[in-house]
């Protein structure tokens, strides 16, 4: 799993009391997706749990597979507008985690949403494809934005377009000054 959440004991208080609405027949799906979701560690569970909980005989929830064409269309036009943010984008942790979210567009053709403090596991995650050179500027990115975070050092506007130039090298192909 590339998203783990961290819960504090008054969201599963939340949580427990939307469970207390359902069927008794569906709690124990519902308590098993909390469980699974909070832990950050089951995967799995949280699916076959879902799966037993959107069943009609436990809930009356419907849930309907996206259609392809309009997922497209959203892939495509969530891709475009990341693009055209990564060029002048300034701030190097959005910067990171627009390159991630753009690679991993590349290479899942499904869109990525998770909070900033899980860019370091999508980094592990997409820099599963890299060698090299590119798998040298993913981690130094990631070295730098965690630094900046800790208000050891900046990123240098160098590394922010050596980022930049990984992104476009893994989405377009190599790419020279002359084209």
């Amino acid at each position: 799993a590339v998203v783990s959440t961290q819960s504090t004991g008054g969201d599963n208080m939340k949580l427990d009391s939307i469970v207390a609405y359902l069927p008794k027949n569906a709690k124990p799906f519902a308590t098993s997706i909390i469980t699974s979701v909070t832990s950050g560690t089951n995967v799995q569970e949280f699916i076959e749990s879902y799966t037993e909980l959107t069943d009609p005989q436990y809930t009356q929830l419907l849930v309907k597979k996206l259609d392809k064409k309009k997922e497209r269309n959203m892939v495509f036009a969530q891709k475009q507008s990341l693009l055209e943010q990564l060029k002048t984008e300034e701030n190097s942790a959005n910067l990171l985690n627009m390159a991630c979210n753009l690679i991993f567009i590349k290479q899942h053709s499904t869109l990525l949403h998770v909070p900033g403090r899980c860019t370091s596991a999508v980094v592990k995650h997409i820099s599963r494809d890299f060698t090299g050179p590119q798998l040298e500027t993913i981690n130094a990115s990631l070295g730098a934005v965690v630094a900046e975070l800790r208000e050891e050092s900046k990123m240098t506007e160098e590394q922010k377009q050596a980022l930049r130039d990984l992104v476009t090298e893994v989405l377009f192909g190599k790419q020279t000054d002359e084209q």
